[in-house]
């Protein structure tokens, strides 16, 4: 089970990094960004990580280079951000 509060922290930090560093300066990452902050599944996985592997702008590089340029935040799109993550390999 993941604590709330460190997940609650982790979607914070995500809808900040939307609002304040992509928002006008990058449509795809403020979009990938707020739809992290609200995707329970991925909030848990990231607060699996150690704190400074949660930054927003670590997880948006990971999944550009692992699986290029998402088109899409949407789980029902092909190709999108969010089913790159969810489909990721577990270590």
């Amino acid at each position: 089970m993941t604590d709330a509060p460190v997940t609650d922290a982790i979607a914070r930090r995500f809808r900040r990094f939307a609002e304040v560093e992509a928002k006008g300066h990058s449509p795809l990452y403020e979009s990938f960004a707020n739809g992290v902050a609200e995707d329970p599944t991925i909030l848990a996985f990231l607060a699996g990580l150690p704190v400074a592997k949660q930054q927003p702008n670590l997880l948006l590089a990971a999944v550009r280079f692992g699986v290029c340029t998402p088109i899409d935040w949407s789980i029902s799109a092909p190709g999108s951000f969010q089913t790159a993550i969810r489909s990721a390999p577990k270590y």
